[in-house]
């Protein structure tokens, strides 16, 4: 958590982005985790490296795009990569104790430790519904939606 706020907050160029994310996909196999996991995680993103990066080289220039990407993509790989070596009841325990002193202020933190660490364990699970989903769609010959206006569009 501690990298994730660093690197929210920290405003690189873009070298020091393409430095960050591979600093970070290299924490993979230190933790012990096999490359296929980093692969796993790097193919999910793939969309978002796209459309996200595309978008930004194209409205806001190619340095823009480098750093809004990255970081992105390393608070996804950053996130990924907790969620895969911490138990969900060390996560909330950990959750609990940061957000303790903000009690203070009015805030329920077992409340929101709870919200968020079920955030985390549900976004794998609606990812494999999802890919779920596509598979059954591909198994009985039709793609998506947005795949089928796009090809429906493209051959006028």
């Amino acid at each position: 958590m501690v990298c994730a706020l660093a690197l929210s907050l920290w405003r690189p160029d873009a070298i020091g982005m393409l430095l960050v994310v591979p600093a970070v996909s290299v924490v993979y196999p230190i933790a012990g985790l096999p490359v296929s996991m980093l692969v796993d995680a790097w193919w999910r993103l793939r969309w978002i490296v796209l459309v996200l990066g595309g978008g930004l080289w194209l409205f806001a220039g190619p340095e823009t795009a480098a750093v809004n990407t990255g970081r992105v993509v390393a608070l996804v790989l950053l996130a990924d990569l907790v969620t895969r070596t911490t138990r969900m009841g060390d996560l909330l325990a950990v959750l609990e104790r940061v957000l303790r002193p903000l009690r203070r202020l009015g805030v329920d933190a077992e409340a929101v430790a709870l919200t968020i660490s079920l955030t985390i364990a549900m976004v794998p699970v609606i990812a494999g519904l999802a890919e779920q989903v596509r598979d059954a769609q591909r198994a009985r010959g039709r793609g998506s939606a947005c795949a089928r206006r796009c090809r429906c569009w493209c051959s006028r």
